[in-house]
């Protein structure tokens, strides 16, 4: 369970191994995802070495 905005979500937690041998960098980014919908409400990531981790919280689901 995770809260956004005062509101908990029931989320399943999804990592992703993420690896790149010729720089010789790993790390596991996490997605905190509704079962029900698919929908990504917040994630944690790692896009490169040199860049800070990104932090994002979905607090509103996209419209169609």
């Amino acid at each position: 369970t995770i809260s956004i905005l005062g509101k908990d979500f029931e989320v399943m937690v999804v990592e992703e191994n993420v690896k790149n041998s010729y720089i010789k960098w790993e790390h596991t980014n996490t997605y905190w995802v509704d079962p029900k919908t698919g929908l990504v409400r917040q994630s944690l990531q790692k896009i490169a070495p040199n860049v800070e981790l990104i932090f994002l919280q979905v607090t509103k689901k996209p419209s169609n």
